[in-house]
C-alpha cells in the first residue's frame, strides 16, 4: 500500500518527491519508496468565513490588530 501526498502545485510536489524518494514521474504524478506524489493547481486550504467560527466570533476577534499601520492603507 503506498502513501498519497498532494501538492498545491507541481513544483511543490517535485520538492516533496524529492525528499522521499518518489523518483518515477508518470503523467500527473510521481511514484517510488512507498509514495505516489500528485498535485492540484490552486490552494488547498483557506480561511473560513466569520460565521463558521461559531457564536461569539465577534467577541473572540473584536480584540485583535490586524493592520497596524491603517494611515498606509487603502481600498483597492
Amino acid at each position: 500500500m503506498s502513501i498519497l501526498i498532494v501538492g498545491e502545485k507541481p513544483s511543490v510536489s517535485r520538492a516533496i518527491s524529492a525528499m522521499v524518494g518518489a523518483s518515477s514521474a508518470h503523467k500527473g504524478y510521481t511514484e517510488g519508496n512507498g509514495y505516489i506524489v500528485s498535485w492540484c493547481v490552486g490552494h488547498l486550504v483557506g480561511l473560513k468565513f466569520p460565521n463558521d467560527y461559531g457564536n461569539g466570533w465577534e467577541q473572540r476577534f473584536r480584540h485583535k490588530v490586524y493592520i497596524k499601520n491603517v494611515e498606509l492603507t487603502k481600498l483597492i
